[in-house]
């Protein structure tokens, strides 16, 4: 639990047919939470570490992510670059 949590990160893989579904769904509970959301796209595995180096800079302080296959298929890269992404702010809170 994150109770200063505010902005969210949604990592998606931009060639999932169905991913506006998910994208609208991200946005409707962000905002019912109160919270802001933004979405990072990936089209390749290569676009995966750009995307966590953009979240970071954008302040997010999670992310989640579409189920879909190419996802699953890289939880571990995925993890990896999260990994990598955590820095520690001035007040000792873990970010993106």
């Amino acid at each position: 639990m994150m109770p200063t949590l505010s902005k969210v990160g949604f990592l998606f893989n931009a060639n999932d047919p169905n991913v506006r579904r998910y994208v609208d769904g991200m946005q409707a509970a962000a905002s019912e939470l109160g919270l802001s959301t933004q979405p990072f796209e990936w089209h390749s595995v290569n676009d995966i570490g750009p995307a966590f180096d953009a979240m970071k800079r954008a302040g997010m302080q999670a992310f989640t992510t579409n189920p879909d296959g190419m996802a699953f298929a890289h939880q571990a890269l995925i993890g990896q670059k999260r990994s990598r992404a955590i820095c520690r702010c001035r007040s000792g809170r873990e970010r993106l």
